[in-house]
């Protein structure tokens, strides 16, 4: 009964979402790929800070959310205009903070 608890628990970590490191170094090869994909002139290191996504001046209310870093990572990537690209609206709450709307 322990062993089927235990893989149970396990599943439901994979299925719920990465980990905030893991989320991270997913986001920042997504970023990078966007930026060829989106013909950008900027390079992943020109671009790196901009494109990491980091909870709001470390605030400590603001939380990790892994099932929505799951959605963020697996969400498809737009162009703007100048060949930039441009953050999922899946990604804008991968850190959602107390008492934001």
């Amino acid at each position: 009964m322990r062993c089927r608890l235990a893989a149970m628990a396990l599943v439901s970590q994979v299925a719920c979402g990465p980990s905030e490191v893991q989320f991270q170094a997913r986001y920042e090869e997504n970023f990078c790929a966007a930026l060829v994909a989106c013909g950008s002139l900027n390079t992943c290191d020109d671009a790196t800070t901009s494109g990491t996504i980091a909870a709001t001046d470390n605030t400590p209310d603001c939380d990790f959310d892994a099932g929505q870093a799951r959605a963020c990572l697996d969400a498809t990537w737009e162009c703007d205009r100048a060949q930039n690209p441009l953050i999922p609206a899946d990604c804008g709450t991968v850190y959602p903070c107390a008492g934001s709307t």
